[in-house]
Formats: structure tokens, sequence, C-alpha cells
């Protein structure tokens, strides 16, 4: 008498299918040393030893079997169930481990211009390193179509070519236009050949122009008043990430210096006045460096202090000076006051004290005297005079 059941054995299907219409189940190693096996039958369903979908069918001793006629849904699960009975109606069962409809593409990764961060400007015509997290897909990847273009989707400046499985690629020997934006694309096709749709980056523009500085609030090589605090506004041609000035004076003063890079888009250069008399100022701007990278030229801008008693910035100490002077003596007007003062003309620097006395008077006269007497000043005393030379004299009291 044969009371034991069968030896179990192993059954498989595909593990993804594209079809809903068939599978086929395979089957082996089922045994009976007593009486023998008698048949197989096998079902099919949703769950392993469910057989709701294809109810228990009669396989004889085939040990294979293809379902047609079927009616699969795309995402679910189906689970091949063999029943090995012998001939003394004993019977065993194993199940798969599941067959999945897969009809749908691969869902899609976001794209991005690099490869741990977006950028949004590259200053390379050659090339461009994209990257994106793996398509997500129930059967899996097989491979990525990759193209470049100068819209979303388009592939007018790399064709569509397969790469592979890998999720970032670098693409070289490209031939990028200056001034162009250009966008990544990426679809997936999975193993049972279902092709995503196409996502693309959000772009990135190719930059291969240096920044400039396209104008300037105070003219380089000008004259600045000795006692009024520059402000200069240097305007660039493009936003920049970052620049650095340097200040240097030929005689070595060390007025307050600042300056600040204003929403990327200019340079502004603060120096606190007074100044010494006829020194030189140098602004030296460099380090400017766009959103693509390319860094500017070192620029180099000069301005002259104006001398001391200079009021009209004519380069010399005359008679319009003189009578600027006289007047503000006279009206008591401290913006014309110009002493004490420190140093060696024409090289004196004023230290204001807020009234007019013999101090302003002497550092007038040292003027006068520096500029009446030599030939190297701002401008040329080589001019024709016109009336009778001025002669001054002074008193604590004033002028005469």
């Amino acid at each position: 008498m044969d009371l034991t059941a069968p030896t179990k054995g192993t059954v498989s299907t595909d593990t993804y299918t594209d079809k809903t219409n068939e599978m086929t189940i395979t089957w082996s190693k089922f045994s009976d040393s007593q009486s023998g096996l008698s048949h197989y039958e096998y079902s099919l369903g949703t769950q392993a030893g469910a057989a709701i979908t294809v109810a228990r069918v009669n396989a004889a001793l085939s040990e294979s079997v293809k379902i047609e006629n079927l009616t699969l849904e795309d995402g679910q699960k189906y689970y091949g169930t063999v029943y090995a009975i012998d001939n003394a109606g004993n019977e065993s069962f194993a199940s798969s481990s599941g067959l999945s409809v897969d009809l749908s593409p691969p869902a899609l990764g976001e794209v991005i211009d690099g490869v741990d961060s977006d950028v949004d400007w590259s200053n390379s015509s050659t090339a461009i390193t994209g990257s994106w997290p793996a398509f997500e897909d129930a059967s899996g990847i097989d491979y990525y179509d990759l193209s470049i273009g100068t819209t979303a989707g388009s592939d007018d400046a790399f064709q569509w070519s397969s790469k592979g499985k890998e999720t970032v690629y670098e693409f070289t020997a490209l031939n990028l236009q200056d001034n162009e934006t250009y966008y990544i694309n990426v679809k997936a096709t999975d193993l049972l050949g279902n092709v995503s749709q196409v996502a693309s980056s959000d772009g990135f523009t190719v930059d291969q122009t240096q920044p400039t500085i396209s104008s300037i609030t105070v003219a380089p090589n000008s004259t600045v008043p000795i006692f009024e605090d520059i402000a200069i506004d240097y305007v660039l041609s493009e936003p920049v990430l970052d620049a650095s000035v340097e200040f240097a004076s030929q005689l070595t003063d060390t007025p307050q210096f600042n300056y600040t890079l204003v929403d990327s888009k200019k340079v502004t250069i603060t120096l606190k006045a007074p100044f010494v008399s006829g020194d030189e100022f140098t602004f030296t701007i460099s380090n400017m460096v766009d959103r693509a990278g390319n860094v500017a030229f070192t620029n180099q801008y000069i301005y002259t202090v104006g001398y001391l008693a200079d009021y009209d910035l004519d380069g010399a100490i005359g008679v319009s000076d003189f009578n600027s002077f006289t007047s503000g003596w006279f009206d008591k007007d401290v913006a014309y006051e110009i002493g004490p003062v420190s140093g060696t003309a024409p090289y004196l620097r004023a230290n204001l004290d807020g009234v007019y006395n013999s101090q302003d008077g002497m550092a007038f006269y040292y003027m006068w005297l520096w500029d009446n007497s030599q030939a190297g000043k701002l401008m040329t005393n080589a001019l024709p005079k016109i009336g009778e030379d001025i002669m001054i004299t002074y008193t604590i009291e004033g002028l005469m």
C-alpha cells in the first residue's frame, strides 16, 4: 500500500512578460518511488497554489505547458502551480516564483546638466556631463538612449545613441555654440522593450566670453578732489561670482578703502577723504569669474588726487584758486579751508580744524609758491600769462 505523496519538484515561469494572452509553465524533478507517477495537473492564479485564473488541468506526464487565450493584467503577478499525482492517488504540489506582467514604460528620472549638482552655464564647446537617477521599471532597465539638442527632446547637437545602463555620461567631441542653450535628453528601454517618454534637463548655456567692465562712473585718469570721498561703480558686462580689488597709493597713503560686489553686476569702490595733495591712486580689479567659470583679465585704473588749494582742479594754483580762497577767507566759509597741513609742497596732508587762520594762509602760500617755482605739475605752466602777477602776503588776521 502507497500512502506517501510524491517528492516535490520545481516549477518555473519567466519572471516578466509583456504578453497578456499566453504564458508557459515548466517543471521537473517530481518523483514517486513506490507506486509511480500517474499524471500532472497545473493551475494558474494570483497567489501561490491558487487556481483562480486557470483551474486545474490534466497535463498527463508532460513537463511543460503553454497556456493560451489568457487575459492577464498589467502590473499583476501570476503563479503557476503543478500537482504530481501518483498511482495510489497521493499528490504533492509546487508553485513558481511568479510571473509579472509589464506593459508599462519606465518611469522618468530627473536629468541634470552635471554630475552631483545641476549647472546652468558651461564654458566648454566640446564637452558636457549629464546624469540622472535610475529610471524605475518593474522588469528593470535594459539601456538608455541619450541626445543633446537646442530644444527639449531634440538631437541637433548630439544624435540619439544607446549608452548602456550607466546613469552618468560625459559627452565629448561636441560642437556647441557660444551663447546657445542646450538640453540633455534621456529615454529608457526596459528588459521587455517598453520605451519611456523623454526626460530632459532644464538646460545649460554655453558661455565662452570673459566678463569685462562695460562702464565706469568716474573716468579713469581723471583728477579727484582732495577733500571729497570717492565712490566709483565699475559696471560689468555680465554677472560674476567673485571679484577682488587692490588699492595702492603712490605716496603710501592709507585712507579707509572698501569694495563690494553688488548684485553680481557691479563692483563699487569707496575711499574716505581727505587725501594727500598730488597723490596717485591705482585700483587693480582681478579674479572676476563669471557663472560659466570664465576669468576676466586683470584691470588697472589710475586716478590723480588734485592739489591742495587747486579748487578748480586745473592742475595749477592760479588766480581762480586765489579768488576762491580769499572769498572763503573773508566769508569764513569752511568749505574752502585747507589748513593746517603737514608734509612738503605739493604733497601736503591737510588736517582741517574748522577755522580760518594763519594755518590756512600758510598752506595756500606753500602751494602758490611751489606752483610758481617749478615746472612739473598736473598741467604745464607754459600757457601765456594773463594780467599782472599776484603777490600774496598774510597776517594772522587776514590776506593782503
